[in-house]
């Protein structure tokens, strides 16, 4: 038999013996069948797996096992004989031409049944189908079987010794073009090699469209013709016969299924009795994010290094290739031993495939642990030994991996056997792939946008392409959170945040603004068709995008497997303890929903809700947020406010929050969430409430959803409705307003600004007599005015402003109305300013882009059409009131504080703030309003909801979580004791 014959062989253990009984060797010939799948995963692109096949879930089992706190892939599969294609959902991704076979949109199987084929007797068979037409066929596959191979020994001292049988023969592909011009291709050199029993079946599969490709096809037929084997003797008796079961034609399915990305792959029937279930985590679709914008990175990395001299952030750095000394391969089955027909021993074939080990200086990797290199240089056989490759570390210099596995050629499916063991060239392997700078403290580098295969080398040298160079120490993979500091030309990190202005670019993100913003706006999955950009509020969605990435204490244990989607590092957190992100995003929508329903649905993930106004998409947001206006019985119609309130039987005290566990495969998991303190009173009784967590896969996120749900319905216990006029026209749901309700409280502290002798900002006239109360002086009084027109408010506690030439401190509620950018944050061509002049904020764009002196973008609300101003009262001139700051002359003058004079028919509230002893607060209460709607001509009616700012820190920054319940069930052979104290 020819020695390049590829003979189809399964090697079993070794054979019965002992003494010198006849030695039967194992049957090791098993048929093989493989089911193909494509699973279409995600609308695309995707970003894709996260650990690339680490990411792949066969019933529930990781094909290859990961390290999720490190990354590190385990360098033995659990699943054998399972190939997969990853497509991420382009719009114009190429089939793979390795796998399209396996997926036929057209398919006619031929049952033959042939008598047995004899030694140089070809037989021909081809199909008749009623589906489509013969040359249309892309992909041949011919099944080939043995009833029996076997080889008896008759005569001598090995008498009735069974052993393994060999049988060879070729496949031939033939057929007639277009000129009538009868082509032969040989496909397969091949033959079977083995001991089996009972019957034994192989399919050879073979491409036919390069054939047809020249001169086209109008008929053919497959050529199969046995060429050799063993035979029987005097010595021996062989059973090889071999028959032709079937011929299968199809039409492969070669469709680039445009933006769906999809996982394609063959699984070995053997390991399985049915087709397994499939699970992939991956990172899903890439959505529009502002460009000035990184979103969180849960594959990031902290790099120990010996100096980051001459690092800065932003910079991309990398790790120089490893030089390899040499790469020798070898046969993968290395325990393949049989024997050709003239008994020389055979160690495997190319069909096993290739294990190579290359040999190198000090990688740097742990022994035992997988990585991704990309191997170039080799100048021989370089579609076998060049490529990308998946490598575990063997000892502290060496490597090993599999090899390629090249067809001899386009159309013979046989595969290429290797010309030399030992890879010539210039060798080298890539290893570490790259990143950005996003942070550098003490000799430490913060990488983001590394990939989740990609391994920084222990020992290596890091260095960004420039003098900074140092060797890495230590490497652990960590979240890095999001921020506001890539420059979109450069599309790098930078120290400093930028302004947005307004564009985006193409990103994975899982915060949930900007999900909703791309589902609003996608034409193939969304809205887009109905909706444009410029109908959806971003600088809204920006400001709630920015409150969502906010870091909150996550209440998990650094020992806590959800800690990995949590972050520790100070450089970030400013605290100790695990931090994450206030609000994210981790969903997968699976089916038709109602359009409205789906976005209130994602919306309630950041506590907000949508509505249709103007032409316009607006979101809100339950956050912390000052008052907007001002409501008296002097704006309202008849003077009246309408109450009511909860019983307290509906104010729950316990909610049952569903979220997604990802320690247990995503399944849906309970956190239960109590008001502890209203459970312990003698008069309460358990009301229980349940909601679902929409797209949270993080406990402490849906433990936070809960008490918000438990405070809301006990602190929010009143709803109020009001008439009003024109002048709460462009009141929004959700806006807050205060309400000084005169008839309630009994105390006339609220009504419009008159004209008087002329409001100034320091004197105010109002619509009625106001004094101070006996015990009390002018200075525990506030009075509250509303302005009209545009305001930029601060919304974050404090921040150090540059106004003119010097720094301004500023506390949540001042108003901005100028700043300076000294840093040259803002880009001149925008031509708000030169540097040296201060920005007027005039617009809600301006004021989606202040920066603090350290170069921070500040937190800024913008409050259009109105705005409300607080300010202490010094004094009572009969009907005036003469106002000033906090702070007052130690010479007794009075400063003017407000921005500007009231309006006249302007509101105002006086509120008691006093906090010294003895002395009690009295202030208008504060409102959400809900829904506003226009009764009749110039006349609204506005619901609002009782609301309390202080609800938000204690639901995002007080909340710890206990650990789960550990059960210990006592074992059933124990016996039950007896039961005492009984009587």
């Amino acid at each position: 038999m020819a020695k390049d014959r590829n003979l189809i062989k399964v090697v079993g253990s070794g054979g019965k013996g002992g003494g010198r009984e006849p030695f039967e060797a194992d049957d090791n010939m098993f048929a093989r069948q493989h089911a193909a799948f494509i699973d279409a995963i995600a609308e695309g692109p995707i970003k894709g797996l996260v650990y690339g096949d680490a990411s792949i879930l066969v019933d529930e089992t990781r094909i290859r096992d990961v390290n999720q706190r490190t990354g590190q892939r385990s360098a033995a599969s659990n699943v054998q004989n399972f190939r997969i294609v990853e497509a991420k959902g382009l719009a114009n991704q190429t089939p793979n031409a390795d796998f399209f076979h396996s997926f036929p949109s057209a398919a006619a199987v031929e049952e033959i049944g042939s008598a047995e084929l004899k030694l140089n007797e070809p037989q021909y068979h081809t199909i008749s189908s009623g589906s489509f037409e013969k040359n249309n066929a892309d992909y041949i596959k011919i099944t080939m079987s043995t009833t029996g191979m076997v080889k008896i020994t008759k005569k001598g001292d090995q008498s009735g010794d069974r052993r393994t049988a060999n049988v060879s023969f070729d496949i031939d592909f033939r057929y007639t073009d277009n000129n009538g011009v009868l082509k032969t291709v040989r496909k397969f050199t091949t033959g079977f090699q083995g001991k089996v029993s009972g019957k034994y079946a192989h399919t050879f599969g073979f491409n036919i469209e390069n054939d047809k490709a020249a001169d086209g096809m109008v008929d053919w037929a497959v050529k199969v013709t046995r060429v050799g084997g063993d035979k029987s003797s005097d010595t021996y008796e062989v059973s090889n016969s071999i028959y032709i079961d079937s011929i299968e034609a199809s039409i492969a399915d070669k469709l680039e299924y445009p933006h769906t990305a999809y996982i394609a792959g063959a699984i070995d029937a053997e390991a399985f009795s049915s087709i397994p279930a499939r699970g992939y985590e991956i990172d899903g679709k890439l959505v529009q994010i502002p460009s000035n914008h990184f979103p969180v990175d849960y594959n990031g990395r902290k790099v120990t290094v010996a100096n980051t001299n001459n690092f800065a952030v932003g910079d991309p750095v990398e790790q120089a290739a490893i030089s390899i000394s040499s790469i020798i391969a070898e046969f993968a089955n290395k325990e393949t031993k049989l024997e050709d027909d003239d008994g020389n021993a055979i160690n495997g074939d190319a069909d096993d495939g290739y294990l190579a080990t290359a040999t190198c200086t000090a990688h740097g990797i742990k022994i035992g642990n997988v990585f991704t290199a990309v191997i170039a240089g080799v100048t021989s056989d370089t579609d076998f030994w060049n490529g990308t490759f998946n490598c575990e570390a063997t000892t502290a210099t060496q490597f090993t991996y599999t090899l390629n596995a090249p067809p001899t050629s386009a159309t013979d499916s046989t595969l290429k056997t290797l010309s030399s063991t030992t890879a010539a060239g210039t060798k080298t392997a890539s290893v570490f792939t790259g990143g950005l700078i996003d942070k550098i403290g003490t000799n430490t580098l913060y990488l983001r946008n590394v990939s989740p295969t990609s391994s920084v080398l222990l020992g290596a040298n890091i260095t960004n392409g420039g003098s900074g160079s140092s060797a890495v120490s230590a490497v652990e993979q960590v979240l890095i959170p999001a921020n506001y500091r890539r420059n979109s030309s450069t599309e790098k990190v930078e120290d400093k945040e930028h302004d947005w202005d307004g564009t985006f670019y193409q990103s994975w993100c899982n915060n949930p603004a900007w999900v909703y913003n791309d589902i609003m706006t996608d034409k193939i999955y969304g809205l887009g068709n109905y909706l444009s950009q410029s109908q959806v509020n971003k600088w809204e969605l920006y400001s709630i995008a920015r409150y969502c990435d906010e870091l909150v204490p996550a209440g998990v244990a650094a020992a806590d497997l959800l800690s990995l989607f949590t972050t520790n590092d100070t450089n970030y957190t400013g605290a100790t303890g695990e931090y994450e992100p206030r609000f994210s995003c981790n969903l997968v929508i699976a089916g038709k929903q109602n359009a409205f329903k789906v976005l209130n649905d994602i919306t309630g993930v950041f506590r907000g809700m949508t509505y249709w106004l103007n032409g316009e998409v607006y979101i809100v947001q339950d956050s912390e947020k000052d008052p907007v206006y001002q409501f008296t019985t002097g704006n309202v119609l008849n003077g009246e406010f309408k109450y009511e309130g909860t019983a307290n039987k509906t104010r729950t005290n316990q909610v049952i929050v569903n979220w997604n566990n990802p320690q247990d495969y995503y399944r849906p998991r309970s956190e239960i969430v109590e008001l502890e303190e209203t459970l312990q009173k003698d008069s309460e009784f358990l009301k229980t409430d349940s909601i679902t967590a929409f797209g949270c896969t993080s406990r402490g996120q849906a433990r936070r959803l809960g008490k918000w749900k438990l405070l809301s319905n006990n602190l929010h216990t009143n709803t109020v409705t009001f008439g009003t006029s024109m002048n709460a026209a462009f009141i929004r749901p959700g806006d807050i307003i205060q309400i000084m309700d005169n008839q309630k409280s009994g105390k006339s502290w609220g009504g419009r600004i008159k004209a008087g002798q002329g409001n100034t900002t320091g004197k105010i006239w109002i619509d009625r007599h106001w004094n101070k109360e006996a015990g009390y002086n002018y200075n525990d009084y506030q009075i509250t005015l509303t302005h009209v027109g545009y305001k930029a408010i601060l919304a974050q506690d404090t921040a150090t402003i540059q106004v003119g030439a010097s720094n301004t401190n500023f506390v949540r509620g001042d108003e901005l109305t100028t700043w300076r950018d000294a840093d040259s944050i803002i880009d001149p061509s925008r031509g708000w300013e030169d540097g040296s002049n201060d920005i007027t904020i005039d617009s809600e764009e301006k004021a989606a882009n202040v920066f603090d002196a350290d170069g921070n973008m500040v937190f800024v609300q913008w409050t259009p059409f109105t705005s409300t101003e607080t300010k202490f009262i010094d004094s009572n001139d009969n009907t005036t009131l003469l106002t000033s700051g906090i702070v007052i002359n130690t010479d007794g003058l009075n400063t003017t504080v407000f921005s500007e004079a009231p309006a006249v028919e302007s509101m105002w509230i006086i509120s008691r703030s006093a906090i010294s002893t003895g002395k009690v607060k009295e202030e208008a209460k504060l409102y959400r309003v809900l829904q506003i709607a226009e009764n009749e001509s110039m006349e609204f009616e506005i619901q609002a909801l009782e609301y309390n700012a202080s609800k938000f820190d204690s639901v995002d920054k007080n909340e710890a979580l206990n650990p789960d319940r550990t059960i210990i069930l006592p074992s059933s052979a124990l016996k039950v004791p007896p039961v005492t104290n009984i009587g």
